[in-house]
């Protein structure tokens, strides 16, 4: 996502996925966030998404799990 105010080009977020040891279980969390229009890209047992992918998914996570903790890595 481009901001025309600044001279950020981009932010990924990457989510670790905890626990996931097989690519159906992973996969299945990639079907869903697709469903709901958000792009990821997986890595190993990472999750790639821009920041709009990230802000839907946290906001999601959190409204559906308040007691959960959703780790998020901001990287380059």
């Amino acid at each position: 996502m481009e901001c025309k105010n600044c001279s950020v080009e981009a932010i990924r977020f990457e989510i670790k996925l905890e626990g996931v040891k097989n690519l159906s279980a992973s996969q299945i969390v990639i079907d869903h966030l697709e469903r709901r229009e958000i792009g990821v890209i997986q890595k190993k047992n990472k999750l790639q998404m821009d920041e709009k992918g990230a802000v839907l998914t946290l906001f999601w996570g959190t409204y559906l799990f308040p007691q959960s903790k959703i780790p998020a890595v901001i990287s380059k």
